[in-house]
């Protein structure tokens, strides 16, 4: 969560990031943060850009609404890493 917000405060608008700070927020048990990060991400896409979020991310949003979240952690952990690396140059060592 530390690396994701960290990376939205350098590229508030870098919209795989938001997806993956809602997810792991989500698996947190802290869903109505998941569900506020989604209107974050909308609310600097709208007026950074003038567009809405990709599907994709609305698309999680929905399925953290409903709590129809599916997936394991280490997928998570793992698009978290892969992400870093490649948007902001973070090398991260999972366990």
């Amino acid at each position: 969560l530390a690396m994701t917000q960290q990376l939205l405060t350098l590229e508030p608008w870098h919209e795989q990031a938001h997806r993956l700070q809602m997810m792991l927020l989500a698996y947190a048990g802290q869903r109505s943060a998941a569900l506020a990060q989604y209107v974050t991400c909308q609310r600097v896409l709208a007026e950074e850009y003038g567009v809405d979020p990709l599907a994709e991310t609305t698309i999680l949003y929905e399925q953290i609404k409903l709590d129809q979240l599916i997936g394991k952690h280490q997928h998570v952990n793992s698009s978290v890493a892969i992400t870093l690396q490649r948007a902001a140059g973070i090398s991260v060592q999972l366990n």
